[in-house]
């Protein structure tokens, strides 16, 4: 009708139609594209090492450290899991890790009781065939594992473990581990095991296995 012919020609002859046009062009393209706040998908921004900037689509999933793959990596060195009592009391849940030589007498154990204790020097009587260390099996067994490790510190001595196919001794951490395993000893038993067949001959000691640095 005459009526929206004339407002169609008013909005024509309207001298900032160009400025109009221009901003609402400039709002859709914002829409369409999205802004850095709302569209989480866009590709981010990143610098080479010469400096130059270039829009790479990083993978968060793939750059974010995974939560307990180290733990997972650990778990793949345990050899065996099961507890340690003394005198078949204070059970605690302990997993054991290989460092040298036969280990072969836990795969008949699921515990391990310490009957007495010997010096450490005692330790030398009988020739090493197998070492491994052991620590505590979760976080909720740490404080009775850190208890039996201050028990044989405070009376410097070792565990004796008799098993069904051999025998071990457990150092705690001191000289007399250092000497089994080159590397951190603290925070965790040294398990020596031991010719049972070899009887100790008093001034008669043998000497620990060459090992490598361990880191």
């Amino acid at each position: 009708n005459k009526s929206n012919l004339a407002a169609l020609g008013n909005i024509l002859n309207n001298p900032d139609l160009p400025n109009i046009i221009n901003k609402l062009s400039s709002e859709a393209g914002n829409v369409s594209s999205g802004s850095p706040d709302t569209n989480k998908d866009a590709p981010r921004t990143v610098q080479d090492g010469s400096g130059f900037s270039a829009n790479k689509v990083i993978d968060l999933e793939a750059t974010t450290p995974q939560v307990g793959q180290d733990e997972e990596e650990d778990e793949e060195d345990v050899i065996w899991s099961g507890f340690i009592t003394r005198q078949k009391v204070n059970r605690v849940g302990v997993d054991a890790h290989p460092v040298w030589g036969d280990h072969e007498a836990l795969s008949n154990e699921y515990n391990l009781n310490i009957s007495h204790r010997i010096p450490f020097d005692d330790v030398t009587n009988r020739p090493c065939i197998g070492i491994v260390t052991f620590l505590p099996s979760n976080t909720t067994q740490e404080g009775t594992f850190n208890d039996y490790i201050e028990y044989f510190s405070s009376k410097q001595r070792a565990g004796v473990v008799n098993m069904k196919c051999g025998l071990m001794y457990l150092i705690p951490p001191c000289d007399t581990a250092a000497h089994y395993y080159h590397g951190t000893t603290e925070g965790r038993f040294i398990g020596i095991f031991v010719d049972a067949n070899v009887e100790p001959e008093a001034g008669k000691s043998y000497d620990p296995p060459t090992l490598g640095k361990k880191n």
